[in-house]
């Protein structure tokens, strides 16, 4: 990797010498300075210029109008991506000016803002009218490509409207905005120097590439271009150090234990590479998992003696003649099922014949085409999700607690009771299939909840872990109804040895 970094710098400076060159014998060809002056001339050039202290003045005046403008179109272009988003009124208000933001020539937005404008603010306002289409788009195109699957399991686990933003909304909006950025700050030197040029707007690089260019001083005209060209450079390297550091803090806080690779991220970009962090404490942290089963087995097992008999505990949820359909196609007809506390149901069937819309429809995420739907009032519902339904970029605490601070020490420990290692220091995507699904089993069953809806639960978990986790369910899951959704016959024989009073549902296709 490093080998090859090396080589591209050497290309790109032997590229660098091979264009001087170029310029040096075209210079030569032409003999007139007034077409092409000699690199040697613009060099002197600039060094004089960067010797007067007017020309930090004059630099400093243009960068902090074209900086403003571009903040300015960064903020209002979020501001405005979200709430289009979210009202369509706005969205239809807003439609044709962003439309012709994008459309209208550049200089035809300068003249018209000279009518109205003096010179010294127009290249704000240009550099805010030429980058607010395009930040605003990507912004609603982030929003537009929000995870439904990940919503849904926001709004199961209770998070607030400010966590989902937070750690849902964000991490996929912050690649769309990240694009739009950078494409905006070289856009927004070249329209906001445009502006200085056709306002000739005092004390500005602008008026000085006009007046170079009004008395033939093409070494000056150069060396004001390359001034264009360095604060372009410099201002694109400060605003992306600060955007990857905020995308860093609020999309992928675990880059940030590994010095080296959030250094090198901030300075060259690329992709991250958190640090995987092995501890001593590893094999010590999976023997507490296994003594855990072991200790607890017989509490658990005096637990399942005594609820053999459900049918006078607390009904939590009950269905009475549901029925749901996709258009024509039935999916569940007529279906009466009741839920009461230390009750297993089990749910079998085929893929495709509505086990999960069950599920979906006991957790009050999809409403039934007929029926009623009774409880889930004052009763905590969790589900284990078919998918892991994690947050990546996120730690596997962060996956569990989901923000709240108060769940953190029992988050801890059931982690640790897992065998989940490296709890901040690596995120949820770095880890193993089986590693996230018991990820995704601790942050539904750390709760304790009053209804626990379980889909295909054991999916890439070995068999060793899945008897660990049934211990667990059993210890933390008490006086909680359990929907066990699942088309394998040996987890439904687990369920059954594990669990007494298990109660089977078999799906038909309709």
């Amino acid at each position: 990797m490093k080998t090859k970094s090396v080589k591209v710098k050497i290309y790109r400076l032997l590229a660098l010498f091979i264009w001087l060159i170029i310029w040096e014998l075209g210079a030569s060809r032409l003999k007139n300075p007034i077409l092409l002056p000699y690199p040697w001339d613009v060099l002197q050039s600039l060094m004089k210029m960067l010797g007067n202290p007017a020309t930090y003045r004059v630099a400093a005046h243009s960068l902090s109008h074209i900086a403003l403008g571009f903040l300015l179109s960064v903020t209002l272009g979020i501001l405005l991506g979200i709430l289009c988003h979210r009202f369509a009124l706005l969205d239809a208000f807003f439609a044709l000016p962003m439309k012709l933001a994008k459309t209208v020539p550049v200089a035809s937005v300068i003249i018209l803002l000279l009518v109205w404008l003096s010179s010294s603010r127009l290249s704000i306002f240009v550099a805010l009218l030429m980058c607010l289409p395009i930040v605003y788009e990507n912004v609603r195109a982030g929003l537009a490509q929000k995870d439904p699957k990940l919503m849904e399991m926001g709004r199961i686990f209770h998070m607030s409207p400010l966590r989902r933003f937070r750690f849902l909304t964000i991490p996929t909006v912050m690649p769309y905005l990240m694009a739009a950025i950078s494409m905006t700050i070289s856009i927004s030197f070249k329209a906001g120097i445009a502006a200085e040029v056709i306002g000739l707007a005092r004390q500005s690089i602008g008026r000085n590439l006009y007046d170079a260019k009004l008395y033939l001083d093409m070494p000056a005209l150069f060396s004001w271009t390359i001034l264009i060209v360095i604060l372009s450079i410099l201002f694109e390297r400060v605003v992306l150090f600060v955007v990857r550091l905020l995308e860093l803090v609020l999309c992928r806080p675990t880059v940030l234990k590994n010095c080296k690779a959030t250094v090198r991220y901030l300075l060259f970009g690329g992709e991250p590479q958190e640090a995987a962090i092995v501890t001593d404490e590893m094999v010590t942290e999976i023997a507490t998992a296994t003594d855990f089963a072991a200790t607890e087995q017989d509490a658990a097992t005096k637990q399942n003696d005594t609820t053999t008999d459900v049918s006078h505990n607390r009904e939590v949820l009950a269905l009475q003649n549901v029925s749901f359909s996709y258009g024509p196609k039935p999916i569940l007809h007529d279906l009466t099922l009741s839920l009461r506390e230390n009750q297993v149901l089990v749910v079998s069937g085929e893929s495709g014949i509505g086990k999960t819309t069950l599920l979906r429809i006991l957790s009050g995420e999809l409403a039934p085409t007929s029926g009623e739907v009774k409880g889930r009032e004052g009763v905590e519902l969790c589900v284990h999700f078919q998918e892991n339904r994690l947050l990546d970029g996120f730690s596997p605490l962060l996956n569990v607690t989901l923000g709240e601070k108060k769940m953190e020490a029992s988050a801890r420990q059931m982690l640790t009771d897992l065998g989940i290692t490296d709890l901040e220091n690596k995120a949820a995507g770095d880890f193993s299939g089986g590693e996230k699904r018991r990820i995704a089993f601790a942050r539904a069953i750390v709760r304790k909840p009053g209804i626990l809806l379980l889909d295909e639960p054991f999916t890439g978990i070995d068999s060793e872990r899945k008897k660990e986790i049934m211990d667990m369910m059993s210890i933390c899951c008490k006086n909680t109804a359990i929907v066990v959704v699942t088309h394998n016959t040996s987890e439904t024989l687990d369920f059954c040895e594990k669990f007494k009073g298990v109660e089977k549902l078999q799906f038909e296709l309709l």
